[in-house]
């Protein structure tokens, strides 16, 4: 999946800097400090008007299998190759089909582009949905009777949702991530996080855990996906998909073929730091910190992202899904991380890495970097 979803506020993501922290897989061989080497950047200059960054959502940024970027700027969907030179613009601020209504899109927003070039851009409210020539398809709305995942719910004997994203595959498919309950409950006792796979009227529950909420890990909590390409869906739960065998901790990614229902496991270790005792009062049957704390992907390579409290440090393990390897964790350096504002604020695409900085008083524009091949296991 070529994208970022989620809106994290800088308030969850000190509290995820803060708090989630734990040590990199253990026993991996291959390390490589300053994986990125600045190429250039682009949205701040040499550009016409209308595709100057004024002030983008750092959360809404995304690229599809070509390497263009897509970004969500002054209500519009700005479209640049990889290159940064400017491609589309369309959307807008209105109440038309394929326009963005004032405030809308907050909190909760997210934006994906499927391996088959569709768009998804929306949050509370609704979504829009666009062709791969960046023409509408259609809005989604997210009231309780016109949700797209109502017959789900039909089916099932849910009642109601708290957080949702989708995730359009193509005309007929989607994907659904919700935090749902069984109740009518603003605040329900039992809410679960769902993952749903939709083609067309038949639903399919892929996944279904109880919800966990963590300080800092944004709106779904701990629950990751992603979408690998021939449309593989990747997916964990680093509440549940973690186990510990004596000292060594084990996490589990989960993978779903969509078009065949083959499915595989890729189970790898790291090394569990425990809770103290003030911790564990409020963490009740969790005894350590989560494995990752946030989950991307560039084609079949998975990028598993740490914040390390005490080194004060960001890791990103690297996986590559066909092997089902560890292939290494990079190390970004006091340099780089003083630039993350939000994991969610990059794309890896093709062995480049954009990353949106937002500055307060200046225009914004997108850092372009080429990752270390030996990221890649090349």
């Amino acid at each position: 999946m070529y994208s970022k979803k989620i809106l994290i506020s800088c308030i969850c993501v000190v509290g995820l800097f803060a708090a989630l922290h734990v040590s990199p897989a253990a026993a991996q061989e291959n390390v490589i400090e300053n994986p990125f080497t600045p190429l250039f950047r682009f949205g701040v200059e040499n550009l016409p008007d209308e595709y100057l960054l004024a002030r983008p959502e750092e959360s809404l940024i995304a690229s599809d299998t070509s390497g263009n970027i897509y970004l969500f700027d002054e209500y519009c969907v700005k479209v640049y190759d990889q290159d940064g030179k400017p491609k589309a613009i369309f959307g807008g601020l209105g109440e038309g089909p394929g326009y963005f209504s004032s405030s809308s899109l907050w909190p909760n927003a997210f934006i994906f582009v499927s391996e088959r070039g569709f768009l998804t851009i929306g949050g509370s409210s609704y979504a829009n949905v666009f062709y791969p020539d960046h023409t509408f398809l259609k809005r989604y709305y997210f009231r309780s009777n016109m949700a797209p995942w109502q017959s789900f719910f039909s089916e099932t004997g849910y009642k109601r949702e708290t957080e949702h994203c989708v995730y359009v595959i193509d005309e007929n498919r989607r994907i659904f991530r919700l935090i749902a309950s069984k109740t009518d409950e603003v605040l329900p006792e039992d809410p679960k996080d769902l993952l749903v796979y939709q083609n067309g009227d038949k639903n399919t529950l892929i996944a279904e855990y109880d919800h966990v909420t963590m300080s800092g890990m944004g709106e779904f909590g701990p629950l990751f996906f992603s979408v690998l390409p021939g449309e593989r869906l990747i997916y964990t739960h680093v509440s549940f998909d973690t186990r510990l065998e004596g000292d060594k901790g084990i996490y589990t990614l989960n993978i779903v073929d969509l078009n065949t229902w083959d499915k595989s496991e890729i189970s790898l270790p790291f090394t569990p730091r425990m809770f103290n005792e003030k911790q564990l009062r409020p963490a009740e049957e969790f005894k350590y910190y989560t494995p990752f704390v946030f989950l991307m992907n560039d084609g079949d390579f998975v990028f598993l992202w740490n914040y390390i409290q005490d080194e004060r440090k960001i890791t990103v393990d690297v996986i590559d899904t066909k092997e089902k390897r560890h292939t290494c964790t990079m190390i970004l350096t006091e340099e780089t991380r003083a630039t993350v504002a939000d994991f969610e604020a990059w794309v890896f695409v093709n062995g480049i890495a954009y990353f949106l900085i937002v500055p307060m008083d200046e225009f914004a524009y997108v850092q372009v970097c080429k990752i270390d091949p030996a990221g890649y296991g090349k």
